[in-house]
């Protein structure tokens, strides 16, 4: 069960194995498309994940949705729907994050791998290592939520995408989402390297000035 309050999150160690499935490439548009929502004015109808810190849930006018976003500022939500990682059915007072009453949001989806995309060469030193170690051929990006054993290749649903690696070195350019990833799978929601994720947050508070 899933109280509100502030707790941090770990993150897992990244694997570097060849992938086994089938991947899609990225395409830039309609990332930015905006949208306007109505939220709730009450300050009091948002609420922090104590599982996940910095991760927030902004109630709807109508109150049968809870937007979930890494965003606090519930009028910056409002702005974009870019923000909105998904939607939580407001069946209880405090909101819980179940398979069974969330539905992702598809443009933040894109908008995550166009991140991972944008950055995945050059900001996460960990990936650059496991590159070096790798030497030649595809990379996965794997999600933190459940990390497998080392050397075992993560559940096809907690491997973000995948990126190719020459000599040593993450092509820049190459990272090709998977189609199999999940937002969010019996193990929670999404986890990305330390890196990536502040890199998320900052073009996500970039978008919604």
């Amino acid at each position: 069960m899933t109280s509100f309050m502030k707790l941090g999150n770990a993150h897992g160690r990244f694997k570097g194995i060849r992938p086994v499935l089938y991947f899609s490439r990225l395409h830039n548009r309609d990332l930015f498309t905006t949208s306007k929502v109505q939220l709730s004015n009450n300050s009091n109808e948002t609420f922090e994940d104590s599982t996940y810190k910095g991760l927030f849930y902004h109630l709807t006018n109508d109150m049968t949705n809870y937007l979930l976003s890494f965003i606090s500022d519930p009028s910056k939500v409002a702005r974009n729907e870019i923000a909105i990682i998904g939607w939580v059915a407001a069946h209880e007072k405090v909101p819980k994050l179940k398979l069974q009453s969330f539905k992702e949001n598809k443009k933040f989806e894109k908008f995550l791998h166009q991140v991972i995309a944008d950055n995945v060469a050059t900001a996460d030193l960990q990936l650059q290592a496991l590159a070096k170690y790798q030497k030649d051929g595809w990379l996965n990006i794997a999600d933190a939520r459940d990390p497998p054993p080392w050397g075992r290749i993560p559940f096809p649903e907690d491997i973000f995408g995948v990126v190719q690696v020459r000599n040593g070195k993450i092509v820049p350019g190459t990272y090709q989402s998977m189609p199999t990833h999940r937002i969010l799978t019996s193990k929670g929601l999404f986890i990305l390297s330390d890196p990536l994720h502040r890199k998320l947050l900052e073009k996500l508070n970039e978008i919604c000035q």
